[in-house]
């Protein structure tokens, strides 16, 4: 799969237009539907998110979705390259740069200056230049359309349940790990530390249940998300303890699943406190872990 942040001479493709900032369920029937013309199918997206809204993965969580779903290529553009292109100029681009010889989006899918072009605009720019086209239908779970802003509610609810079910897997970040203060080691419990950008969506400040994936292994897990109160932090980490592995992903990007919440986050008002309860929640994430499918 080639990956990369400009327009490269595909062959005859088809262009899958959205933001794709999850590549949630909704976003992977566009990609399913753009296959369906047995072409080679190209996701167009942008590098930043529409409005300030944060990303809900990884741009390298993204791809490997991607990946799995068959796709061919993902082109990522600066919109400050494409922002001042009305609807027909961006299409014209993508037919003459990238070899689009047909779309697919979503039904609520606006692209082009002043987010003037939308669904209508691409079926009819499709039918007039002979292309092929196709559009997604609203996909609905528990009554409701699947869509990026529900995601990120319930991620930030804690809604570990709901964010795997709109997302077709388990929320997940794989961000470089950096040292800490090692007070994690010292309490009996090593942890690992993932600062999370101002880019990304902040869940719950909460202990979850999780497991890792480290070289392809899997291994229950028990992280925390917030800023360390007891310790008066201040910048948002996952600090996960990884039950069972002993090795060094110092500068690595070990992929962390949230699986279940637990509790929230609170300020113990001492070491002893806070162990106890480290304690008890590790024993509780790894029974969670155990009774999961899936994993």
């Amino acid at each position: 799969m080639i990956v990369t942040d400009k327009l490269y001479k595909s062959g005859s493709c088809i262009a899958a237009l959205g933001t794709f900032d999850g590549v949630h369920i909704g976003h992977s029937e566009v990609i399913k539907k753009a296959l369906q013309f047995g072409l080679p199918v190209v996701v167009v997206t942008s590098k930043q998110n529409p409005r300030g809204s944060g990303r809900i993965l990884s741009d390298a969580l993204c791809d490997l979705k991607f990946e799995q779903l068959g796709v061919s290529g993902v082109v990522r553009l600066d919109f400050e390259d494409i922002r001042n292109m009305s609807a027909e100029e961006y299409l014209d681009m993508l037919c003459n740069e990238l070899g689009a010889v047909g779309f697919a989006s979503g039904f609520n899918f606006h692209f082009g200056k002043g987010a003037k072009g939308n669904a209508e605009t691409l079926k009819e720019y499709a039918l007039q230049k002979g292309l092929k086209c196709a559009v997604c239908d609203s996909v609905d779970i528990d009554g409701q359309p699947v869509s990026s802003t529900r995601i990120r509610k319930a991620i930030s609810d804690g809604d570990a349940d709901t964010a795997k079910k709109l997302l077709g897997g388990f929320y997940a970040i794989d961000f470089k790990v950096k040292h800490g203060a090692a007070r994690g080691r010292d309490m009996g419990f090593p942890t690992i530390n993932q600062p999370y950008s101002e880019i990304y969506a902040l869940p719950k400040f909460a202990v979850y249940a999780s497991y890792t994936d480290i070289d392809g292994k899997r291994y229950p897990a028990v992280t925390n998300v917030g800023v360390k109160p007891t310790f008066n932090g201040d910048t948002v980490i996952a600090e996960t303890h990884i039950c069972g592995y002993e090795g060094d992903i110092y500068g690595k990007n070990p992929v962390v699943y949230l699986v279940r919440f637990i509790r929230n986050e609170v300020k113990f008002d001492s070491t002893e406190d806070l162990i106890a309860q480290i304690s008890k929640d590790k024993a509780q994430a790894i029974d969670i872990i155990e009774k999961t499918d899936n994993i």
